[in-house]
């Protein structure tokens, strides 16, 4: 057991961790430079099966603007994969005529073979207090799980990539779950995994659904958002950055 603790304004605040819950994308890592990595690698290998038209059709779908900006409370941001490809796939059914189990199927080859050439090196930022805030769970004797929208494979070597994945005591993808977030599924997943107490997880995240998924569940959130979001930020605890959670054993 460990003890969160941050200063929002001139008040301190302390809770109870036995779980560190930690997004990924926004969090520990720059969501803008991963996401744009991530649709440019999609978009060539969706080129290949759906016609222009298609794809201009699809982008908006999955939160791509015409500039190529991703919105951040969009598909491509929040939906798992395989709701990606499932989205993608109707629309080479409707522009196409491609049967569905076709079309299914063509969508996952593509999204398959992009995720699989994507340079994660390249695409992975660190923002400011990754990887030390889990060094400093870690000495508090605090568990630590990413719960994430992303496909387990790539956050676990995503961690790799910086030394921590032997830190990680969990990941949690919708995979393992009926629904992601910001529903509670994930969370209460996460407290049942570990068999403790919901209300002794602590959940970080830089987005709107982290802190509601963490109310929902009945969990501690605490939000992280970038700075030019952190005035519009509606929730219990805001912090400016990671290196603003400090943590203690209990």
């Amino acid at each position: 057991m460990g003890m969160i603790v941050v200063t929002d304004g001139q008040v301190q605040r302390q809770a109870r961790c036995q779980v560190l819950c930690l997004d990924k994308d926004g969090l520990l890592f720059d969501s803008a430079t991963f996401w744009q990595a991530l649709w440019h690698q999609r978009e060539c290998a969706i080129g290949h099966v759906l016609p222009a038209e298609g794809l201009s059709r699809l982008k908006p779908l999955l939160g791509v603007d015409s500039t190529g900006e991703i919105d951040g409370n969009g598909p491509l941001a929040l939906a798992f994969p395989r709701d990606e490809v499932a989205i993608a796939a109707a629309v080479l059914y409707a522009t196409t005529g491609t049967s569905w189990d076709a079309a299914l199927r063509l969508m996952e080859q593509a999204f398959t073979s992009a995720d699989a050439s994507l340079n994660l090196h390249a695409a992975l930022k660190p923002l400011p207090g990754f990887p030390e805030i889990i060094y400093r769970a870690k000495r508090a004797g605090i568990k630590v799980a990413v719960v994430t929208s992303d496909d387990e494979q790539r956050t676990k070597n995503s961690m790799e990539l910086f030394a921590v994945y032997s830190m990680i005591d969990f990941i949690c993808t919708p995979a393992n779950v009926n629904r992601g977030k910001p529903y509670p599924d994930m969370l209460l997943h996460v407290a049942a995994h570990f068999g403790v107490n919901v209300n002794d997880l602590v959940m970080l995240g830089d987005s709107r659904v982290d802190v509601e998924m963490a109310n929902n569940a009945g969990a501690v959130g605490i939000a992280v958002p970038p700075s030019e979001r952190i005035r519009d930020f509606h929730a219990e605890l805001v912090v400016p950055s990671l290196d603003d959670i400090h943590i203690s054993s209990f």
